[in-house]
């Protein structure tokens, strides 16, 4: 139960984080919109949440580069 609760916890933090980008950039001009991702990424009590967005952002575009403060970027 506890395990479930966890994971619910993470797919909702993470779906929030994304979510919350995606309403942010419906309001700043085409040049200034964050990539979405961050809202995965900023999930803090999992680091690889950050590996798995840098992935997955690095597939679609190689330039864009994001790191967690925790890996000294």
């Amino acid at each position: 139960m506890t395990f479930g609760l966890g994971a619910f916890a993470f797919a909702m933090s993470t779906a929030g984080g994304i979510i919350f980008a995606k309403v942010i950039n419906l309001f700043l001009k085409p040049e200034e919109r964050i990539n979405p991702l961050i809202g995965a990424a900023g999930v803090s009590a999992m680091p690889d949440s950050t590996r798995v967005a840098q992935t997955i952002g690095l597939r679609e575009d190689p330039n864009n580069h994001f790191a967690h403060a925790r890996y000294g970027a």
